[in-house]
């Protein structure tokens, strides 16, 4: 596990007294039955606490930290089940900017950022599979570009300022910031399983202008930004992890039958210790992910980190949900405690930038001392199961 420095501490706390006192579980009802699916005012409040700008460099209007800054914030938003754009903006968008953008274009875009005044939301994916070959092209048309292609599950699609989007140029990977009230840019937005809002985008001969495109993009670019997106998610899910721990232990303290409290009945002691041990792994994993992301470790390893990583962690966070909804009993299954949002959440996200099987691929695939083998996890009763596109 990684020490946090003195700033890192203030930041985890200044961020947790805020949920504490501005953030609650019916806020958090009222804000996903809303058209938006955010809080606009709450979206602003972050912006002069400074947390939109924390990880963008001081020239560009931010403050100069980094991704470790960032996951210290979705932690605690993750805990307390917030429900904000903040790992699709602050998260995605601004390392896609950052690896990618020209000067002018990072100093108008993650200036906006950091004020609060967009939200930008990356659109990469267009298969399930998120090394699926992209389909999406970019073409010239004279000075500028005609875009045409559908991308899917973008998060907070339907309410982002602008989109950046990968696209086939001249036969080469490229990323376009597109602004989503573009002509031909046609938004069909949905709630995905947890609540949280989403939308799939098509682009129809949407003209984009030389200024859009970002010079920077490589595809190893691309699935570096994707590989940060992946850690992020596994560090929310594993403090969503230590909620369950958490909130099942309290009930278990409190909750009677035969004339004690469940805590004090051996094998359910046994079963909470077995989420404790959970939550331990699945922490370090997290750390594991963000620190490869954040550091300058080769391709191949940050991708087996993060794939070590996703793998486990989208597993055993649902058994985690799973088992915490079972020891709470039949209350554990209804809308008014939040194990089962947990659970939910857990459960949308194990399903983004590739599944537990596909992770497990990739990471077999890099392994520098395991042979060859098509199966995603070596068992032969699977080998149907390997991801249609191809892998890095």
């Amino acid at each position: 596990m990684f020490v946090l420095s003195e700033e890192q501490e203030l930041i985890r706390s200044s961020v947790s007294r805020y949920v504490a006192e501005q953030f609650s579980f019916h806020t958090r009802q009222r804000i996903l039955k809303s058209e938006s699916g955010y809080d606009p005012d709450q979206w602003r409040q972050f912006a002069e606490l400074g947390w939109l700008g924390m990880a963008i460099p001081e020239e560009y209007g931010g403050y100069g930290g980094n991704i470790l800054d960032i996951a210290l914030v979705c932690q605690e938003f993750a805990r307390a089940l917030l429900v904000s754009p903040y790992l699709t903006t602050v998260g995605v968008a601004r390392a896609a900017l950052v690896l990618s953008a020209s000067h002018s274009q990072k100093t108008r875009y993650l200036g906006q950022i950091a004020e609060g005044r967009a939200i930008i939301s990356c659109a990469l994916n267009e298969h399930e599979d998120p090394s699926f070959t992209i389909q999406t092209e970019a073409r010239r048309s004279g000075n500028d570009y005609l875009l045409n292609g559908c991308k899917r599950l973008v998060p907070f699609g339907d309410q982002a300022d602008h989109l950046i989007a990968s696209a086939l140029l001249d036969g080469e990977v490229a990323l376009f910031i597109v602004p989503s009230r573009s002509a031909g840019v046609t938004k069909r937005p949905y709630k995905m399983y947890d609540g949280w809002r989403a939308a799939d985008i098509d682009f129809s001969r949407v003209t984009l202008s030389r200024d859009q495109v970002l010079p920077g993009t490589t595809e190893e670019k691309i699935a570096c930004i994707q590989d940060i997106e992946t850690a992020l998610m596994c560090t929310e899910t594993s403090a969503m992890m230590w909620e369950i721990h958490h909130q099942t232990l309290d009930y278990m303290k409190q909750r009677e039958q035969f004339g004690q409290t469940l805590s004090q009945m051996p094998a359910l002691q046994h079963r909470i210790v077995d989420l404790y041990v959970q939550c331990q792994l699945a922490q370090s994993m997290a750390e594991n992910a963000v620190l490869a992301v954040n550091g300058s470790m080769p391709a191949a390893e940050r991708m087996r980190e993060v794939s070590a990583a996703k793998a486990h962690i989208a597993e055993q966070g649902r058994l985690v949900g799973k088992e915490g909804i079972q020891l709470h009993g039949g209350m554990g299954m209804t809308d008014e405690v939040a194990v089962g949002h947990y659970l939910k959440r857990i459960t949308s996200m194990a399903q983004m930038n590739g599944d537990v099987n596909w992770h497990r691929y990739r990471y077999h695939r890099l392994d520098p001392f395991q042979p060859n083998d098509p199966r995603p996890d070596g068992n032969p009763e699977h080998e149907t199961q390997g991801p249609p596109g191809r892998v890095p």
